[in-house]
Formats: C-alpha cells, sequence, structure tokens
C-alpha cells in the first residue's frame, strides 16, 4: 500500500511493475512516471494469473502501452483495474493478441490523451476474451479508436461498456465486434465529439444486442449496425451528427422506441424496420405545405434497398399542439419538392400523443402535419347614442367552437376601420369607440387575417344603430346679498357624461342670459343680485341639437340679509374712573355700517347706548367695579337689511395688594446712637400699584440722618419730621427704604408708615408692620462712638409737599405716631 514507484524499479527499455502467474496479489496507490528513465509499460501482468487488482494508479507518460495484458498462450482470469488515472503513452490498456482472457473489469478509470487506442482488446486464433465489463471509464482525445473491442476469434463472447464517456477522439468513439451478449447502457453524453463514428457495432453469429439509454452526439457520424437482429433499443439520443445519425445496414431489422434525433428540430419516435435503414435528424426543415401547419418534428429516412418501416410513431407534446388542428395530424412525406400525406393507416393518438403511419417503404424527409384550423367570427348589433363610447366586439372560434386566442380582429363602420385588438384567451376581441357617427343605421363588420394555424373569417351582418342622445340640464341654487356677484351655474349631461360646446339660456326677474358649456359640461353666467332680500326663480334650458335631445332644468336665488360684525376694544380703567367703551359695527365686506344703534352692557348690567359714526359706537363708562376682569358686550339688534351681531371685550379694573416689613439695625440703641431702619414694601399683586407713596414721621425724640432707596426717590420735611418716599408704579416684588436716625431722647418709640396708591386695594394699610425703638441712656464708651458719629453726619434733602405735611401733623395730633417714655 502507497508504495511510490518514481523510476525506483526502471532500466531502460524496463517495466516498471511483472506480474507474471500471480494470484490474489494487489498492486495499488502507485504513480508511474519516466522523468529520469524511460519504461516502456507501467504494469505488465501475464502469465496464469488469478484475482488480480489494479488499484489507484497513476500513470503517466509510458513510452509504449500504459498497461500490458497478457502474452503468448498467457491465460488471464478475474482481473480488476479501477480507480486508475492514465496520460499519454501509446495504448491505454492493450491485450497481447495471442493470450485468453476472463472476467476482465475495467472501472472507474480515466484515460487521458493516448498516441493510440483507450482500450485495445483482440484475441486471435483460438484465444478468447469472455465476459470483458467496462464500466465508469472516461477515455479523452484518443488518436485512434477509444475503445476497440474484437471477439472474431474462437469463442469469445459477452461485453458489457456502461456508464462511460468517450470524447474527442481521432476516430471512432467504440468499435466492437462481438459475441453472445453485447450491453452498451446508460452512457448519456457518452459519445460524443469523435472524428470518426460515435458508436460502431458489429455482430458476430447474431448476438443479442442491448442498447439503451445512449447519447451519441456531434461525431463524424452516430450509430453504425451490422448484423444484429431483433433488437429493441430503448430510450436512446442520435444527435447533430455530421453524417447520418443512424446508419442499419442491409442485414439488420430491428425496433427503436423513444429514439431522439435532431438538433433544431429534436424528434422522439418509434419505429421498427426490415432490411437496413439509414436516419438522420433534420436541421433545416422544408417550407409546410399551404394550408398545412409543422409541429416542429421532422426525420430523414433512407432506403437500403428494400427496407420497410413497419410502424413509424413521432411523439409530441401539449405545447407543440396548442391551437393547431391536433386531431388532423397525419405522416406526411416530402419528395420532389412537395408534401403528400402518406397512405392509410395513418393518424394522430391523441391520448398518447403520437402520429402513425404504417407501412412505408418510400423515403426522404418525414414530419407529422395538420392542416389549419377553419375559423368563424360572432359579431353582435350595437346600438348607442351619438358620442357615447360603445364597446364593440367579436369572438373569433375555432372549427369546434372554441375561442382562439392571441389573433387581431379589425373593426369597420360603414367600410372605414375604426379600431383593432387582440383575443383574449377565450378568444373575444373589443374596442370602445365614440359614436361620432350620424343618427342612423350604419354596417359593422369585423375581420381575421389568419395567420399560420388558422384560416382567414369575416362577419359583415351585423347593424350599429345611433341615437341621439338624452340629456339632463341640472341648476345650482346660488345666494348671496344685494349688490353682490354670483355665479348663476347650470350643467348639461348625457347619461352622465358632461356635454361641452353647447349654449345654455338662463332666465331670471324677466331677464335672459346666455353662456356656453365648458368640457365639464358646465356652463357659468356672473349675476349682480339686484333683488331685495327672498327667494327667486331660476330657469335654464337647452335647445336639441342634431346629437341631443334639449332639456330644461330650474333652481332657486336666495338673497340673503347682509351679515355683520361687531368688535368690542379692551380696556383697563381705575376703580372710580371714567372710560370710554367702543364697538365697531363692520358689514360683510369689511365695510362701517353708520347709524346703527349699539348697546352695551358690563357685567351683564345695562352700560348705555349710542349710534355709530363710521361703524363705531361709543359711550362713557364709570368703573364703579373692585379689581378684576369684566366682560363688555356689545349687541346690534339687526334691522330689515343687515343680520344682528353681537361682540364681546374685556374691561379690567387693576388690584394691588400693598405691605411693608419694618426692621432696625437695632431695636434697643441707647442714648445718641445711630440705627438703620429697612422699610420693605411689597406687592402681592394681582397687578401693579400705581402712583405708590410711602410716608413716615420721625417721632421727638429720634434725629432724622439720611436715608436710601432702590426704586424711586424720597424727601424729608424738617419742620414735620415727615420722610415721603414716591415709589411710582409697583410692581409685584419688593422695592426698599433703609432710613438712618439718631435717637436724642431716652424712650420706648413706635414708628408706623402710611401708604396711598392710585391702584384699588382693598388691604391698603392694613399689612403695614410697625417697629418699636427702645432707647437707653449710653455709658461713657458708647457715648464716645455717638460723638464720633456726631461729626460725620451730612446735611438731608427737605422740602415735603404742604398736603403731605399737613396728613403728618394730624397724624401725630390723633395720636398715631406717638413717643413713649420709660417709667
Amino acid at each position: 500500500h502507497n508504495i511510490n514507484i518514481t523510476n525506483a524499479l526502471q532500466n531502460n527499455g524496463g517495466i516498471g511493475c511483472q506480474i507474471v502467474s500471480c494470484t490474489n496479489n494487489i498492486l495499488q496507490d502507485t504513480t508511474f512516471t519516466n522523468t529520469i528513465k524511460t519504461y516502456t509499460h507501467a504494469v505488465y501482468v501475464g502469465g496464469s494469473s488469478n484475482q488480480i487488482t489494479l488499484r489507484n494508479l497513476n500513470i503517466i507518460n509510458a513510452s509504449s502501452h500504459s498497461i500490458l495484458i497478457g502474452h503468448y498462450a498467457s491465460d488471464i482470469k478475474n482481473l480488476l483495474i479501477e480507480n486508475t488515472q492514465i496520460t499519454n503513452g501509446n495504448i491505454g490498456i492493450y491485450f497481447q493478441e495471442e493470450g485468453a482472457i476472463e472476467n476482465t473489469t475495467i472501472r472507474n478509470t480515466q484515460i487521458t490523451n493516448p498516441q493510440s487506442h483507450g482500450i485495445y482488446l483482440y484475441p486471435i486464433y483460438w484465444h478468447p476474451a469472455i465476459n470483458t465489463i467496462i464500466d465508469g471509464v472516461t477515455i479523452n482525445n484518443a488518436h485512434a479508436d477509444a475503445i476497440y473491442i474484437n471477439m472474431a476469434r474462437t469463442d469469445s463472447r459477452d461485453i458489457t461498456l456502461n456508464n462511460s464517456t468517450i470524447n474527442g477522439t481521432t476516430g471512432n468513439g467504440a468499435t466492437i465486434l462481438a459475441k453472445g451478449n453485447i450491453n452498451i447502457t446508460n452512457n448519456n453524453h457518452s459519445f460524443k465529439n469523435n472524428t470518426g463514428w460515435g458508436l460502431y457495432l458489429i455482430g458476430y453469429n447474431n448476438p443479442t444486442l442491448n442498447l439503451n439509454n445512449n447519447t451519441i452526439e456531434n461525431n463524424g457520424n452516430g450509430l453504425w449496425l451490422q448484423a444484429i437482429n431483433g433488437g429493441n433499443f430503448h430510450d436512446n439520443q442520435l444527435i447533430n451528427n455530421t453524417g447520418d445519425d443512424l446508419y442499419a445496414t442491409g442485414d439488420t431489422s430491428n425496433t427503436f422506441t423513444r429514439l431522439l434525433v435532431g438538433l433544431a428540430h429534436p424528434t422522439l419516435m418509434t419505429f421498427d424496420y426490415v432490411n437496413g435503414i439509414i436516419m438522420n435528424g433534420v436541421e433545416n426543415a422544408p417550407t409546410d405545405p399551404a394550408g398545412w401547419l409543422n409541429i416542429g418534428k421532422y426525420v430523414d429516412l433512407m432506403s437500403q434497398g428494400s427496407t420497410v418501416v413497419n410502424h413509424l410513431w413521432v411523439y409530441y407534446n401539449p405545447a407543440d399542439v396548442v391551437g393547431k388542428n391536433e386531431t388532423g395530424l397525419k405522416i406526411c412525406h416530402y419528395t420532389g419538392g412537395a408534401w403528400s400525406e402518406l397512405p392509410q393507416p395513418n393518424g394522430v393518438n391523441t391520448t398518447e400523443r403520437y402520429v402513425y403511419a404504417d407501412g412505408i417503404n418510400s423515403f426522404s424527409t418525414f414530419a407529422p402535419l395538420a392542416e389549419k384550423l377553419s375559423t368563424t367570427l360572432e359579431l353582435p348589433d350595437v346600438t348607442g347614442y351619438r358620442n357615447e363610447q360603445k364597446e364593440i366586439s367579436a369572438t373569433l372560434k375555432d372549427a369546434n367552437g372554441n375561442g382562439v386566442a392571441n389573433q387581431e380582429v379589425k373593426f369597420f363602420i360603414d367600410s372605414v376601420e375604426v379600431g383593432h385588438d387582440t383575443t383574449d384567451g377565450s378568444g373575444v376581441a373589443s374596442i370602445l369607440h365614440d359614436l361620432t357617427e350620424v343618427a342612423g343605421t350604419h354596417t359593422l363588420t369585423a375581420t381575421f387575417a389568419g395567420d399560420d394555424t388558422y384560416k382567414s373569417s369575416a362577419n359583415n351582418t351585423a347593424t350599429l344603430t345611433v341615437n341621439k342622445r338624452p340629456t339632463t340640464l341640472t341648476v345650482n341654487n346660488t345666494s348671496g346679498v344685494n349688490g353682490q356677484d354670483v355665479i348663476l351655474a347650470a350643467r348639461l349631461t348625457s347619461e352622465g357624461i358632461a356635454v361641452s360646446g353647447v349654449t345654455i339660456t338662463f332666465t331670471i326677474g324677466g331677464n335672459t342670459y346666455t353662456e356656453t358649456t365648458g368640457t365639464d359640461g358646465w356652463a357659468n353666467k356672473t349675476y349682480t343680485i339686484t333683488q331685495t332680500p327672498g327667494n327667486y326663480n331660476i330657469g335654464a334650458e337647452f335647445t336639441e341639437t342634431d346629437y341631443f335631445l334639449g332639456s330644461t332644468g330650474t333652481g332657486t336665488l336666495t338673497v340673503n340679509k347682509k351679515t355683520t360684525t361687531l368688535t368690542v376694544t379692551d380696556v383697563t380703567v381705575q376703580k372710580g374712573k371714567n372710560v370710554d367703551l367702543t364697538a365697531t359695527l363692520l358689514d360683510n365686506n369689511g365695510q362701517p355700517i353708520n347709524n346703527k344703534q349699539v348697546n352695551f352692557q358690563v357685567n351683564g348690567a345695562d352700560a348705555g347706548n349710542a349710534n355709530t359714526v363710521n361703524g363705531v359706537a361709543t359711550v362713557n363708562y364709570l368703573a364703579n367695579l373692585v379689581g378684576g376682569n369684566y366682560v363688555i358686550q356689545a349687541d346690534f339688534t339687526g334691522d330689515a337689511d343687515y343680520l344682528a351681531s353681537t361682540g364681546t371685550g374685556n374691561l379690567k379694573v387693576p388690584q394691588s395688594s400693598l405691605y411693608i416689613h419694618t426692621t432696625a439695625s437695632n431695636t434697643n440703641p441707647t442714648l445718641g446712637e445711630i440705627i438703620t431702619i429697612t422699610f420693605k414694601l411689597g406687592n402681592n399683586g394681582p397687578d401693579n400699584a400705581s402712583n405708590v407713596t410711602f410716608i413716615l414721621q420721625i417721632p421727638e425724640g429720634m434725629e432724622f440722618i439720611n436715608a436710601s432707596t432702590d426704586q424711586g426717590d424720597y424727601t424729608y420735611n424738617d419742620t414735620t419730621r415727615t420722610i415721603t418716599w414716591n415709589l411710582g408704579d409697583v410692581k409685584v416684588g419688593d422695592p426698599n427704604l433703609w432710613a438712618k436716625v439718631r435717637v436724642v431722647s431716652i424712650g420706648s418709640f413706635i414708628l408706623r408708615p402710611f401708604l396711598s396708591t392710585d391702584t384699588y386695594d382693598p388691604t391698603l394699610n392694613n399689612n403695614i408692620q410697625p417697629i418699636t425703638i427702645n432707647v437707653q441712656a449710653a455709658s461713657q464708651e458708647s457715648q464716645a462712638e455717638i460723638n464720633a458719629q456726631t461729626q460725620t453726619i451730612g446735611m438731608q434733602t427737605t422740602g415735603t409737599p404742604i398736603g403731605l405735611l399737613l396728613l403728618a401733623v394730624l397724624m401725630v395730633l390723633g395720636g398715631i405716631i406717638t413717643p413713649k417714655r420709660k417709667k
């Protein structure tokens, strides 16, 4: 096992491996080359050898025969050659003539480019070759017959060639002269591209031949049969061979079942013959006879002198006879440039789908042909209105009443073509035609020109009747106000189809107007309303024409009162103040309406009324309301010309909630100490407080030093000892005033400021925090600090308005600001 013999056993003119008179020997997995010393044969098997196996050999470039079997008087039995590769050399496997072989099997072996034969077996004299099997062998590019087997001598018999491929031979693919049983089967694509015959068979002593499932193609010639009789050969293919596809000599009589010939026109047939025959596929078929059709099946048959074809069956598929007269198929004979039917029996078996003829003794080209199918056209009458689109249809049928599909049918009215269509699967062809013909009756015709499958037909017995179309006139209702332009619209249709380009007459208020319909059938006339409010009749009329019947229609013009809009302006006013309430009255065109009374309400209560001037009504209103938002409603009650309208707006009375938080830098200062009092003024809203004033009187026992603020400004009146802080508008927030005072008297002092504002504030001066300052006598150390502070005090602002001074004096007199002394 696994021996790689590369020149190891080589001598000039030597043999790679010799097996002579051995039993049960195996040579396998060995490679033979001649890169250093040439050898004549890679393997020689001779003598009286039995049970010899040559397996998995790779033989390259033998100078003579790659495997040599036998010699003079040798007897080789049960030799198996398998899975072997042979490249180049003279003959791949050679049996020397003067020996005997029995039960020789060559299996799964490939022989490439031998300079002579691939396999050569030719025993002579009294030495037989018995039961030779070649199975699964591939031979490429042999330079003589790829397989040559000759069993002419003594009692040689039985050869089997299965599942093999022979390609590209210079010579015949296989030449076999055999006795006994010859089995050549399952060699699909086996004999191809050979320059000679694909398969050349000669029988000795009337052998039994099984020739089934073989393909012989693209050879110089196909199959040669000689001296073989009584065979029934199944499912073979003879395709595209340059010369004859089949050449059976006059000493042969056989049956071929399902034999396929031809490339351009592949033809499957069954036939039996006597006294030889020559057969070829047809690549260029003769033209069909007039009125007949082929189904794409042809074969050339030639006589060997006294040939008779007893039965010829040509098979077809359903697709071959689509749209053809299947039941009328006949075997026809082409000779002398003309077709003729073969004599009876000659017909078709539509169940098993073959066309047959018997007793053929005149030869050339044969083909199944069918006469063209006759047709009829069914064309019903058509009735329609002028300019109506109508369907015109015809049904094309064959002689059996079946619809004929995919054929062109032309339609004519009074001999003028108006359209064409291709028949559908039911044989129906249809067109849509606009009946532009004048009213009356016309001749309707349909024609079919025929083709290679069907005969022509026509029908001119139908009638087209054209009537005037009925019409419907639909008038739109419309509405508007006096002086407004509206559209008088009417649509003319005929059975739902718009009628364009005709005149419609409108009548309204004793006046008539005309307009032409557009492509959508609408006639639209602009009309200016002169009527007072109410309902008025719109009449419309279409007068009959050559194409359409007349019609009328009515609609309604509704004249409406003019619509109005009333717009109220929003206002903001302080409680107790007066404000103008205004409302603007406009018509439907946005123009002001004059001298119309508008009634006002505020918060559901009457607020007065006024007539419009340039569309605007104005009343003066005293806003005696607490803070908040109130609905202003203005109403116009309408009159004979105008519809009523109502508008609303918003009246806002601002409201604030002021407060003061008071703190001191020291609420228990010593006598003479300067302290800072912080007044944080805030507004809890919801609105800003307008024109806010803060007033604080400095009590006796305290001396004003200075002040600062982060909003507004302040003044100090030395006479009334009053700080006045003018804050202007106070937003929701916390402005501050910081006041510095010196305590000059011992005692307890309460400081409580007052506020005023223009904005409604229901809790004004209820949220003011007073502060109490308790002044004590100073120690010597604190007095020194106080003396130092005194020297740094600057001038102060004075000049409080007289009104606020009087208020401060009254507060003192009334006891609001009261100094408290310690007891």
